[in-house]
């Protein structure tokens, strides 16, 4: 797993600090790069379908997608996506058009 990897590698380093300890070290970043960006990028994405999804529902129905997911995350996608998605909806069809559930002032 890259993150155990890269704890081992990083006290080396921290210890060694030797050019072949740095080059691990960098190396061991860029595996968990490797593996941690697509899956940031897969959840950004599933944030902003929630968002669409929650597109002119009901109340009762926005309050139901709202709580398929748990209190963190439902507080993350509430809190974090919302201005972004918002904005990036504005400049694709207007400022005009209204996003999100039906009983939020638009």
């Amino acid at each position: 797993m890259p993150v155990h990897r890269l704890d081992a590698v990083a006290a080396t380093f921290h210890d060694d600090g030797s050019l072949s300890a740095r080059t691990e070290f960098t190396s061991s970043i860029a595996a968990l790069e490797a593996v941690l960006l697509p899956h940031l990028r897969r959840e950004e994405v599933l944030g902003i379908v929630g968002h669409w999804m929650g597109d002119s529902l009901d109340p009762e129905r926005f309050d139901t997608l709202v709580h398929a997911v748990g209190p963190v995350t439902r507080f993350i996608l509430l809190h974090m996506f919302d201005g972004p998605y918002r904005r990036a909806c504005a400049v694709r069809w207007g400022p005009d058009v209204p996003v999100g559930p039906l009983d939020t002032p638009r």
